[in-house]
């Protein structure tokens, strides 16, 4: 984080000037100071990371799906109260104070279980194992981390309102699929990961169909409720102060077509936790490829025929494609499994 904090640090105004087509110090200004405050509450949030992953050993599931709320709950009670107004400063204090309440309570949870418990023997030597995999990983993420810049960047070209109109419409969403996702993969990742080491791979196939099968049917009413509901959520959360009727008008209908994007999130996710308790690299560094390639096409196709209705048709399916190949994946690699190559980190 401080390596890249650096060098984006100082191109960050020569990226906005191109991206805006002109100039606008003040923009550039108030988003540099926005910047410091997102880096360091981005190194709190990696201590959080790493908090998490102790409570997910230990079988803490429910305090580890509750807790990242504590980030948008402190930043709005944060600017409420104590931060009035929405310069782009107190934006960012807020949230960096938000993901310090996060990283301070997960600290003392994880303080709180005591000992860490001493990798068994049979589990020793598998550090570089995880290694060789988390560097495929953190570069397919980074990968993927390019598609909301590619989404804005079309959005630019789309007039005012644009770009914040697709901010808004993709809070609920996002936070819908990603707490839902995040809380769920953790949980089945250790089950499917003990029965494929356990030698049950029929076992292991039926758990992951069946956690599939369920969480894409569960994650497709939720969207369905979203899509109908859009309008009274819109109105409950943005509508006041500038945000105008047909501001919401908008939104409502961004929100609601990237609601459909939440039962892809979902089971990529679940997908996922297979490839990684198999040990495959190849797929974390093809998906957010074919991800990225699908973005930039759809969109290039879309944004011209239905402006930025095109940006969210091209998320979702985007989302939906990276969903299939990974569950596609998940399945071709069940199928030739064994015991041996199973992932014996991922039992703990």
């Amino acid at each position: 984080l401080a390596l890249a904090a650096l060098p984006i640090w100082f191109a960050l105004p020569r990226f906005l000037g191109t991206l805006a087509g002109h100039p606008n110090f003040a923009l550039i200004d108030g988003t540099r100071v926005a910047y410091g405050w997102i880096v360091a509450g981005a190194f709190c949030s990696a201590v959080s990371t790493l908090g998490y992953a102790v409570l997910h050993s230990r079988g803490k599931m429910l305090s580890s799906g509750l807790l990242p709320g504590l980030v948008p709950g402190v930043m709005v009670v944060l600017l409420a109260v104590m931060l009035p107004g929405s310069s782009a400063g107190n934006l960012g204090c807020a949230l960096f104070l938000g993901y310090v309440a996060e990283m301070s309570v997960v600290v003392f949870a994880v303080v709180r279980l005591g000992g860490v418990r001493v990798v068994p023997a049979e589990m020793r030597g598998t550090g570089g194992k995880l290694s060789r995999q988390v560097y495929p990983m953190m570069l397919g993420m980074l990968m993927a981390g390019a598609c909301p810049l590619i989404e804005q960047s079309f959005a630019v070209g789309l007039g005012a309102g644009a770009v914040s109109a697709l901010g808004f419409a993709s809070r609920v969403p996002a936070a819908l699929g990603g707490l839902a996702s995040s809380a769920l993969s953790a949980a089945f990742l250790p089950v499917v990961a003990g029965q494929l080491g356990a030698g049950h791979v029929t076992a292991a196939r039926r758990t992951f169909r069946l956690t599939v099968g369920t969480m894409f049917l569960l994650a497709t009413i939720v969207a369905l409720l979203l899509w109908t509901l859009s309008d009274s959520i819109v109105g409950l959360l943005f509508v006041g102060g500038k945000f105008r009727p047909e501001d919401a008008e908008r939104v409502s209908l961004l929100q609601g077509i990237l609601a459909f994007g939440i039962p892809g999130a979902m089971v990529a996710a679940i997908a996922g936790r297979v490839l990684i308790a198999l040990s495959i690299r190849l797929m974390h560094l093809l998906v957010p490829l074919v991800t990225v390639g699908a973005i930039f096409g759809l969109n290039s196709v879309l944004v011209p025929l239905f402006s930025v209705e095109g940006i969210a048709l091209a998320n979702v399916v985007a989302a939906s494609l990276a969903a299939a190949i990974t569950v596609i994946g998940a399945e071709i690699y069940l199928r030739r499994v064994g015991p041996a190559p199973v992932n014996a980190a991922t039992l703990s």
